[in-house]
């Protein structure tokens, strides 16, 4: 809990920070880059997800996220994450996240725009086994709230389209005993991005 509020706090800091990074660049000669209604992005996830206390699973998979830009420095994000695992007789495990929050550029948008995140939402939790010998297929499911914050960095190689990266880090809780042991994720991912102008 504590480390969720220090990166609440880095965030506020920065939003109240980089109003300033809102005013018009008056530079003779430089071309102001203008401010993106929305960027949409999607690619590849890979997920690192706590099952017990210090035991992690590698989980490969996908996200797809909208940003929509109210300021040159501020926007609201939806994003949705997909991940799984195969582990044969073992069983098959995915996770499905469900995320809202504001997305902070301290430096405006620019062919290269860092950014900080966090959001908050849902996840839901499955996992099933094939049947073997005398036993059946079985399934089980669960949801709970998620949260997660990070950042990332969007480069564009065209004035619209580019390259996306992200990392962060949150929780999950789910099953019984989740007020006991709630599960630490860390998630890292690459994709596309591409920007519409109000242009």
């Amino acid at each position: 809990m504590k480390k969720l509020a220090v990166l609440f706090g880095l965030l506020v800091g920065l939003v109240v920070c980089t109003p300033a990074q809102d005013k018009p660049d008056k530079s003779e000669g430089k071309k102001k880059t203008p401010t993106p209604e929305f960027e949409v992005s999607a690619g590849y996830a890979h997920r690192s997800y706590e099952i017990l206390k210090g035991v992690s699973s590698g989980m490969n998979g996908w996200y797809g996220s909208v940003d929509y830009n109210f300021k040159r420095w501020l926007g609201a994000e939806g994003e949705i994450l997909g991940s799984y695992r195969n582990q044969g007789i073992n069983g098959n495990t995915d996770i499905y996240a469900f995320l809202l929050g504001p997305r902070v550029y301290p430096f405006g948008h620019r062919r290269l725009s860092p950014f900080g995140y966090a959001l908050l939402g849902a996840g839901v939790y499955g996992k099933s086994y094939p049947a073997t010998g005398v036993y059946p297929a079985l399934s089980y499911s669960d949801a709970s709230y998620a949260w997660e914050g990070g950042g990332g960095v969007n480069f564009y190689l065209h004035k619209n389209l580019g390259i996306a990266a992200q990392g962060g880090w949150g929780h999950t809780n789910f099953g019984a005993d989740n007020l006991v042991n709630p599960q630490t994720n860390t998630r890292i991912s690459v994709g596309i991005v591409y920007r519409f102008s109000r242009q």
